[in-house]
């Protein structure tokens, strides 16, 4: 695991998130800046992660036939072809960070290199029908949620495809259109 990834524990996160929920709406405030360094808590990142998700599946699909994306794919134990030991809790806390990451300006290329389980190279042209460009993905042969957050991205824009048992068994996607 990455040395910039610090220790981010589950009974921290939960702690933090009763915190939120229990205290209002001051209370992201409350939680502040993990260890004053300016970067948002794993709380914060989780929560600034589920709304993404929320605001970006609210978002109508752009008309385009095709699109070209950068994704960082964060694995969990169980997940279909991967040998990975971290929970499913712990991957999407990992998740957060990645995405946290990403929205503050870190290239999607080295957050690729540095955290993504995918097996390919991570940068995947995809249309809406037929072949395409050679090495295109037809939209159908990826899993769901990869081309329900992809087609609702604009060109640099950054999203999530969350965990779900058949949409996306791989994990977590953060994604970005580069076409």
């Amino acid at each position: 695991m990455s040395s910039r990834l610090r220790a981010l524990t589950l009974p921290a996160l939960l702690l933090g998130s009763f915190a939120l929920s229990s205290c209002g709406t001051d209370a992201g405030a409350e939680v502040g800046s993990a260890s004053g360094s300016g970067e948002a808590s794993a709380a914060e990142q989780l929560l600034n992660l589920r709304a993404g998700i929320e605001a970006l599946q609210a978002k109508p699909e752009v008309e385009a036939d095709r699109i070209q994306v950068i994704h960082v794919l964060i694995g969990y134990s169980g997940a279909p072809r991967m040998n990975i030991s971290r929970s499913a809790e712990d991957a999407e806390i990992l998740a957060a960070r990645v995405y946290d990451l990403a929205k503050n300006g870190e290239s999607m290329t080295t957050l690729k290199r540095e955290f993504s389980e995918d097996s390919g190279n991570g940068n995947y042209g995809m249309v809406m029908n037929g072949g395409g460009n050679s090495g295109d993905t037809p939209r159908n042969q990826m899993v769901p949620a990869f081309g329900n957050t992809g087609w609702r991205l604009e060109v640099g824009e950054i999203g999530v495809a969350p965990l779900h048992p058949t949409d996306s068994p791989f994990g977590w996607h953060i994604i970005q259109r580069t076409e």
